[in-house]
């Protein structure tokens, strides 16, 4: 539990210095610390200002694969960056999973993942 716990910390220390990373996939039991990441994500990607087009939250249990690429393929709007995030990751099927959301393409800024949380992307 003290390991979890010291790369939760390492995770949000990373993310509150600005060291966002290209891809978060956060799993396991601990649901809060997905929540609390994920909000403090939101908050060091984005500015309140920024949210309003620049942050978009979807539910894998209503997943459109086109609808998600777009999502990833879009301009920040008056902001250098944009957020994603993905939420219920487990209720989209495995072929989409592997398919859209894990792709081996190059992208141009941070994308997250997770059973219940992330997927950033920054642009800048």
């Amino acid at each position: 539990m003290a390991g979890r716990l010291a790369g939760y910390k390492k995770l949000f220390d990373d993310v509150r210095q600005g060291r966002v990373r290209p891809l978060y996939f956060l799993h396991g039991p601990e649901e809060y610390m997905k929540r609390e990441f994920v909000h403090e994500l939101i908050h060091a990607v984005l500015p309140d200002g920024d949210r309003t087009f620049n942050l978009d939250i979807l539910y894998g249990d209503e997943f459109d694969p086109q609808g998600f690429d777009d999502r990833l393929q879009a301009f920040p709007l008056f902001a250098s960056r944009r957020l994603v995030v993905l939420r219920n990751f487990d209720a989209i099927s495995p072929s989409q999973r592997d398919r859209r959301c894990c792709p081996r393409r190059a992208t141009p800024g941070p994308i997250a993942t997770s059973t219940a949380s992330a997927a950033p992307r920054s642009r800048g």
